[in-house]
Protein backbone atom coordinates (compact mmCIF):
# COMPACT_ATOMS: atom_id res chain seq x y z
CA UNK A 1 0.00 0.00 0.00
CA UNK A 2 1.24 3.52 -0.74
CA UNK A 3 0.42 6.93 0.64
CA UNK A 4 0.43 9.78 -1.87
CA UNK A 5 0.36 13.18 -0.21
CA UNK A 6 -0.10 16.17 -2.50
CA UNK A 7 1.53 18.97 -0.49
CA UNK A 8 0.00 22.10 -1.98
CA UNK A 9 0.30 25.51 -0.26
CA UNK A 10 -2.92 26.99 1.15
CA UNK A 11 -2.70 30.06 -1.10
CA UNK A 12 -2.49 27.86 -4.20
CA UNK A 13 -5.55 25.91 -3.09
CA UNK A 14 -7.46 29.13 -2.43
CA UNK A 15 -6.58 30.53 -5.87
CA UNK A 16 -7.73 27.31 -7.54
CA UNK A 17 -11.04 27.13 -5.71
CA UNK A 18 -11.73 30.83 -6.40
CA UNK A 19 -11.30 30.20 -10.12
CA UNK A 20 -13.60 27.19 -10.39
CA UNK A 21 -16.61 27.70 -12.59
CA UNK A 22 -19.60 25.37 -12.63
CA UNK A 23 -18.65 23.26 -9.61
CA UNK A 24 -21.75 21.30 -8.52
CA UNK A 25 -21.44 22.11 -4.80
CA UNK A 26 -19.22 25.20 -4.52
CA UNK A 27 -20.57 28.40 -6.07
CA UNK A 28 -18.06 30.49 -8.04
CA UNK A 29 -15.79 32.46 -5.69
CA UNK A 30 -17.23 30.87 -2.53
CA UNK A 31 -14.81 28.09 -1.63
CA UNK A 32 -12.45 29.95 0.73
CA UNK A 33 -14.32 28.89 3.88
CA UNK A 34 -14.27 25.24 2.85
CA UNK A 35 -10.57 25.21 1.95
CA UNK A 36 -9.53 27.14 5.08
CA UNK A 37 -11.65 24.81 7.25
CA UNK A 38 -10.01 21.76 5.75
CA UNK A 39 -6.55 23.29 6.21
CA UNK A 40 -7.27 24.01 9.90
CA UNK A 41 -8.47 20.46 10.57
CA UNK A 42 -5.82 18.67 8.55
CA UNK A 43 -3.19 16.84 10.59
CA UNK A 44 -0.02 15.66 8.89
CA UNK A 45 0.93 12.14 9.76
CA UNK A 46 4.12 11.59 11.69
CA UNK A 47 7.09 9.70 10.27
CA UNK A 48 6.33 6.88 12.73
CA UNK A 49 2.68 6.65 11.60
CA UNK A 50 3.68 6.62 7.94
CA UNK A 51 6.27 3.88 8.40
CA UNK A 52 3.85 1.67 10.34
CA UNK A 53 0.82 2.13 8.06
CA UNK A 54 2.21 2.43 4.55
CA UNK A 55 4.87 0.66 2.54
CA UNK A 56 5.64 3.64 0.33
CA UNK A 57 5.13 7.33 1.04
CA UNK A 58 5.25 9.81 -1.84
CA UNK A 59 5.08 13.55 -1.19
CA UNK A 60 4.14 15.50 -4.31
CA UNK A 61 5.21 19.15 -4.29
CA UNK A 62 5.75 19.69 -8.01
CA UNK A 63 4.90 18.37 -11.41
CA UNK A 64 8.36 16.80 -11.50
CA UNK A 65 7.57 14.88 -8.27
CA UNK A 66 4.32 13.65 -9.81
CA UNK A 67 5.97 12.55 -13.05
CA UNK A 68 8.71 10.72 -11.11
CA UNK A 69 6.19 8.83 -8.98
CA UNK A 70 4.03 7.87 -11.95
CA UNK A 71 7.11 6.74 -13.87
CA UNK A 72 8.10 4.46 -10.97
CA UNK A 73 4.67 2.85 -11.31
CA UNK A 74 4.97 2.54 -15.10
CA UNK A 75 2.41 5.26 -15.81
CA UNK A 76 2.94 8.01 -18.37
CA UNK A 77 1.94 11.55 -17.38
CA UNK A 78 -0.68 12.99 -19.72
CA UNK A 79 -2.00 16.55 -19.51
Amino acid sequence: MALVFVDTPLETCLARVRGRIGHPSIPFGRGDRIVRGFAQQFERSTEDERSKLFGDVHVIRSRQDLEKMLSMWGISFVE
